[in-house]
C-alpha cells in the first residue's frame, strides 16, 4: 500500500506549485514546476503530516526530476 497516495500527492503538489494543472510528468524544478526550495520543503512537510510519515529529506536527491519520480521514491 502506497505510504503517499497519488490523489494526495497532486493536490498538494498543485497547491506548492501553485499550477493547477501540474502533472506527475513534469519537471519539479527549472522549466517544470519551477518550486522553489522552500515551496518544495514546505511541500514535503505537508505530505508528512497529511499521511502521517517521516520523510527522509537526505533520500530526495538531484536524482529525482519529475514529480512522478519523487512520488515514486516516497513510496519506495
Amino acid at each position: 500500500m502506497p505510504k503517499v497516495t497519488s490523489d494526495v500527492f497532486l493536490t498538494r503538489l498543485r497547491e506548492y506549485s501553485k499550477n493547477p494543472d501540474a502533472q506527475l510528468t513534469q519537471n519539479l524544478f527549472d522549466d517544470g514546476l519551477d518550486m522553489s526550495s522552500v515551496r518544495f520543503t514546505e511541500f514535503i512537510m505537508t505530505l508528512e503530516e497529511d499521511c502521517d510519515i517521516d520523510i527522509d529529506i537526505g533520500l530526495l536527491d538531484a536524482s529525482i526530476v519529475t514529480a512522478g519520480q519523487l512520488l515514486e521514491r516516497l513510496n519506495s
